[in-house]
């Protein structure tokens, strides 16, 4: 190989690590936020959220105590994700119009921001159906499935050492926990 090329190939394997280096503590925390939705998700539905989804009559739309986490009932659906904050958040830090430069490592940088906003920007869809009820006990919801066996919604993920379930307010879990009934016992 040539020594201008044995110089290209250095200059391209630097900037690859450069790009790394310089997301990898920001991206840090996108991926353990993006390891807790992946281990919540269990094999349930990822969707995309629909922006233009409005609540209708008996919906109803909660978050976290520090909004970063979103449960909704929605027909005869509930969706669960992270919260149109968050997201904007996501997207703010993970913008690819602020990457600077137009080389090897900018394209790098590029799609992996791109990566991450598509990765993150999904929700969980659980059919009504499948769900017996909701309640909330000991300071969180849970989920019971039609077997009457308690379901793992949610609980394999945690935002700052809170699990899922325990990190909505009381008043906004019981009136989640009466729509997901009301809903049930019209038989949708």
């Amino acid at each position: 190989m040539s020594p201008g090329r044995t110089l290209l190939v250095l200059v391209a394997i630097a900037l690859v690590a450069v790009a790394f280096v310089h997301h990898r503590h920001r991206r840090n925390e996108e991926r353990q936020v993006e390891a807790r939705v992946q281990a919540a998700v269990e094999h349930a539905p990822v969707v995309s959220p629909d922006t233009t989804r409005a609540l209708a009559a008996g919906d109803v739309r909660i978050q976290n105590v520090d909004s970063t986490v979103e449960l909704s009932l929605v027909g005869n659906n509930l969706y669960a994700g992270l919260s149109a904050k968050t997201l904007a958040k996501i997207r703010k830090e993970t913008d690819t119009n602020s990457v600077n430069g137009t080389g090897f490592g900018a394209s790098i940088e590029k799609m992996v921001k791109s990566t991450v906003q598509s990765a993150l920007a999904k929700q969980v869809r659980y059919p009504v159906a499948e769900i017996q009820d909701v309640r909330y006990e000991g300071g969180k919801l849970a989920f019971y499935g039609k077997n009457g066996k308690r379901l793992r919604l949610l609980e394999n993920a945690d935002v700052h050492g809170k699990k899922v379930p325990e990190s909505f307010p009381k008043a906004d879990a019981d009136r989640f926990v009466a729509a997901f009934r009301e809903r049930k016992n019209r038989g949708q």
